[in-house]
């Protein structure tokens, strides 16, 4: 998995990458998001609730959430199976979980980072402070 660009010894751009290519903008329109079914169980409940609050779902269009409603259908259907499930079936939903950006490994490889909205909590940067010093510490 790539690390975030703040973990990077150099920037992306001067490792070789076409990472200059211009990128085509189009404003959409109003995007409404549907409510989920709620025949849904526990599983599809929750991908659909991880999405709503997740900060990648503000790129979503009206297609990417009818995607994201298909894909729960699918996994309700996959959970309600019985026997074995069909591993093939889960494939495909992480795959299609994938383009729309739903883990952080999705995101790295494209290039999107979340920020969370608020500043370093006190006791993280003392942390970091720490092991700075471990660090440069001599034994």
């Amino acid at each position: 998995m790539p690390n975030r660009s703040d973990n990077l010894a150099r920037p992306r751009a001067r490792k070789g990458h076409e990472h200059d290519k211009p990128i085509t903008k189009v404003s959409t329109g109003s995007v409404v998001v549907p409510d989920p079914n709620p025949d849904w169980g526990a599983m599809a409940t929750m991908l659909w609730s991880s999405a709503t609050d997740s900060g990648v779902s503000t790129f979503y269009g009206s297609t990417d959430w009818a995607t994201l409603y298909l894909l729960c259908d699918t996994v309700q259907h996959w959970t309600e199976q019985g026997g074995r499930r069909s591993p093939e079936l889960l494939r495909v939903v992480m795959q299609g979980l994938g383009s729309l950006l739903f883990t952080e490994g999705d995101r790295r490889r494209l290039r999107v980072e979340l920020e969370q909205p608020d500043a370093e909590p006190e006791w993280q940067a003392e942390l970091h402070l720490l092991v700075s010093d471990m660090s440069t510490a001599t034994p």
